[in-house]
């Protein structure tokens, strides 16, 4: 997940003050990155969030959702669920995110067709539950899929962070993630994402993804709010935290494809 979410997401989307310092010993874009993908995020939480999709014209979908989230070193697993409106409730998605470099697996299950599917990697530029979101944005960064370079420093937030281009390697990468190159703002403090700007095919501008607001909570430093923005079509989309619990003993259970059905 746009670990970020997934980082998140979902997202995916984190104690004392070593935990919010992730200062890097070493500036390379690379190393950077990798702090964003081993960056602590306890060792489980459960989130309930609300998601609002904007579209153009200016109508607003809202859902409840809830996010699960559990980190078994090897392997990083969430889950997100909408728990609201009622003709969604219970859709789940799915992701397993590795931490040695390979792809990651995506489940997501309809409940009107009482079945889970595996999402290909093919279909992941797909609009991820109908939000500005992709499935793609929901991934872990995946630093050897990526030529890394520094652009600079910025500010965001009233935080120094450094701006990285990441430019997929081969045509493939480029059509699994739906992105022809990447701008990064990141903290290397927190070793989060603040923001990022994707370029399609064209190298035209398509999507924002920002964080507008953290919040320290259990001494985690937590997104409150991401902001997904089709700078194209002009819709975009707002996940907001109403509360989260860290470390709070997810069982491995809740984490299984033939689960999702079940998940309360």
């Amino acid at each position: 997940m746009w670990m970020g979410f997934g980082y998140i997401l979902l997202l995916s989307l984190l104690g004392d003050a070593a935990v919010l310092a992730g200062t890097v010993s070493n500036n390379s874009p690379a190393m950077v990155m990798q702090n964003v993908r081993d960056r602590y995020a306890g060792q489980d939480s459960s989130g309930k969030y609300i998601m609002r999709i904007h579209d153009a014209s200016g109508n607003v979908r809202k859902r409840k959702v809830k996010i699960l989230y559990r980190d078994e070193k090897a392997i990083r697993k969430t889950v997100i669920r909408i728990e609201s409106p009622a003709s969604e409730s219970g859709t789940a998605f799915l992701s397993y995110s590795y931490a040695r470099e390979k792809d990651d697996d995506q489940w997501l299950y309809l409940p009107s067709l009482r079945r889970t599917r595996q999402i290909a990697n093919e279909k992941r530029t797909g609009a991820f539950l109908g939000s500005d979101f992709t499935y793609a944005d929901m991934e872990r960064f995946s630093i050897n899929n990526y030529e890394l370079v520094f652009l600079g420093k910025d500010e965001i937030l009233g935080r120094e962070v450094l701006k990285i281009q990441a430019i997929p390697k081969n045509e493939n990468i480029m059509k699994k993630v739906g992105y022809a190159k990447r701008v990064l703002w990141v903290d290397p403090e927190l070793s989060m994402i603040l923001k990022e700007l994707n370029y399609d095919m064209n190298s035209l501008p398509l999507k924002e993804i920002s964080t507008l607001d953290v919040k320290v909570v259990a001494s985690i430093a937590t997104p409150a709010l991401i902001r997904a923005k089709n700078l194209q079509e002009g819709s975009y989309t707002d996940l907001e935290l109403q509360n989260i619990s860290y470390n709070v003993g997810l069982g491995e259970s809740m984490f299984s494809r033939h689960m999702l059905q079940y998940l309360r």
